[in-house]
């Protein structure tokens, strides 16, 4: 009896957490007092390259003090199939996925 009660505990437990996920990194405005504003976008070269743009702009006391952009270039993931809404197969370049690590 004990071991039904607990497992009955546990599962109400796990359905109870929430699973909405608030990201407290997400920001809509720079604090321009002292930050550094970052943005990185890919853009696709040819078949075999693409060209990873970082701009970047520097601030302090509500002033920007630098800004500038870095391009690079990497190679393309190729290509995947997928299906659109109406179930029609396209061939389309694939992207890449950009994770941020702030230490």
């Amino acid at each position: 009896m004990k071991k039904i009660l607990f497992v009955s505990v546990i599962s109400l437990l796990l359905f109870s957490c929430s699973s909405d996920e608030q990201n407290e990194d997400v920001i809509n405005n720079v604090p321009k007092d002292g930050s550094i504003e970052s943005s990185i976008k890919v853009e696709h070269l040819n078949d075999s390259l693409d060209i990873l743009v970082t701009d970047y702009k520097i601030w302090k006391s509500g002033n920007t003090i630098k800004s500038g952009q870095f391009n690079d270039t990497i190679p393309s993931l190729g290509f995947k199939e997928v299906y659109d809404e109406n179930n029609n197969k396209k061939t389309v370049k694939r992207d890449y996925d950009v994770f941020i690590s702030v230490k």
